[in-house]
């Protein structure tokens, strides 16, 4: 099973056991078809059957177009935890990107009691770093260098593709 992001081509290729990923990701989950994020820039991802899949979608560059995930990393990135690396969080790697400078950070609220809940922070950088609730504060569970779909094409390292805003 694979899914492929609609906005830069970016594809997700999932490797275990057929009916286990038909379960958890592919075909019977609860993100088929279309409830999928790209890693890459966090655009919308549909999946495809391995039956649907072509040689052409997997035949991008391995951790920059195509990334190759076991089951359960492939359940933890659609269920919003990122990929492998950005959920490896040490005291000096959050240290020196709070260094940075914190420019931007996301809010939400509990209609029912009021709360109100800091769900990242965003960088002068363009990294975002993701926080959760724990027993002696905040917890940071993921760390997500900036994505621009724009400093890609600019860079070229997606040349040939399509931007859309």
């Amino acid at each position: 099973m694979i899914s492929l992001c609609s906005t830069c081509g970016t594809v997700v290729r999932v490797i275990g056991n057929a009916a286990e990923i038909s379960r958890l990701v592919g075909e019977d989950s609860e993100f088929w078809p279309n409830g999928y994020v790209c890693p890459k820039c966090g655009g919308s991802a549909v999946g495809v059957s391995d039956a649907q899949a072509t040689t052409e979608m997997l035949s991008g560059r391995r951790g920059d177009t195509l990334f190759e995930l076991m089951l359960q990393d492939a359940f933890a990135l659609y269920s919003g935890l990122g990929l492998p690396k950005e959920r490896q969080c040490s005291v000096e790697s959050v240290d020196n990107t709070l260094r940075e400078g914190v420019q931007r950070w996301g809010l939400s609220s509990d209609p029912v009691n009021g709360r109100v809940y800091l769900n990242w922070l965003e960088t002068a950088a363009g990294t975002r770093i993701y926080l959760g609730a724990g027993p002696y504060g905040a917890v940071v569970f993921r760390v997500r260098p900036k994505q621009s779909y724009v400093d890609m094409v600019q860079d070229g390292t997606q040349v040939g593709s399509s931007v859309q805003p």
